[in-house]
């Protein structure tokens, strides 16, 4: 949520004009584009890869396995 907030927050950086706004702007895409990125990683990429790894070792498949009793 919070990355979410900055993303929109750097958005008026991308389409200012007017005096000084060339420097303001380089900025802001760059801040902008990274955030993206990094949200997108975060929030989709990384869950897909981590449930993808889970199911090529069989890792459900090994978690299932009842521990023994032996006392």
């Amino acid at each position: 949520m919070t990355a979410f907030s900055f993303i929109l927050g750097v958005f008026p950086l991308v389409i200012a004009s007017g005096s000084g706004a060339e420097a303001r702007k380089v900025m802001g895409m760059a801040l902008l584009g990274g955030m993206t990125l990094a949200t997108f990683l975060g929030v989709f990429l990384y869950p897909m890869l981590f449930v993808l790894i889970g199911k090529l070792f069989n890792y459900e498949k090994n978690r299932s396995i009842e521990p023994s009793t032996e006392q």
